[in-house]
């Protein structure tokens, strides 16, 4: 589970060996469990912090990542 009070933190996402920061925690639409919403800092994510017409964070178009916990 996500903390009520989330601070920004600088991350590594292995997935994409990208860094950047965590700007979404917690439960989607589009499915189950706890998700995080990362803002990477180079162009190689897949949106731009929404998901199929929901907004969970923004960021500039392809620097958005949405990963399961």
């Amino acid at each position: 589970m996500c903390p009520k009070e989330m601070k920004l933190i600088k991350i590594k996402c292995i997935s994409f060996f990208q860094s950047g920061v965590l700007k979404f925690c917690g439960p989607t639409k589009f499915a189950s469990g706890i998700w995080a919403g990362i803002e990477l800092d180079e162009t190689a994510g897949k949106n731009d912090g929404s998901v199929s017409g929901v907004r969970y964070f923004t960021c500039q178009q392809k620097h958005g990542t949405v990963l399961i916990k």
